[in-house]
């Protein structure tokens, strides 16, 4: 992939990766916020139970997240030629800047 279309690629999955975790925020919060008036109405001898749910809910999607967002990463081919790393984020601005991967030090882009 040449410099140029890494930084087309890069945009249009900066892009949607803006709205899917939008999206999934507004879900998260509306379902965490959700919980609130029906926190109320659950009997004292449910609390327990009520809270455990609670964070479990809180912890699963800390495990999700972390889960899709290194899977969206890894799909999205923004990866250096030579040893396949994603080059998003810092390591991508370095190999723009530099033309060099930051993970195995060879170029990480095909000549223009």
């Amino acid at each position: 992939m040449k410099r140029r279309d890494y930084l087309k690629k890069r945009d249009t999955f900066l892009r949607q990766d803006k709205v899917f975790w939008g999206i999934y925020l507004v879900c998260f919060f509306a379902l965490l916020f959700g919980n609130i008036p029906f926190a109320a109405k659950v009997p004292k001898s449910w609390n327990t139970t009520y809270v455990v749910v609670l964070l479990i809910f809180l912890v699963g999607n800390a495990v999700i997240t972390a889960w899709v967002g290194r899977r969206r990463m890894q799909q999205s081919g923004l990866v250096c030629k030579s040893c396949k790393k994603t080059l998003l984020g810092m390591p991508g601005n370095l190999a723009v800047t530099t033309g060099v991967c930051c993970h195995c030090g060879k170029e990480a882009f095909d000549h223009e």
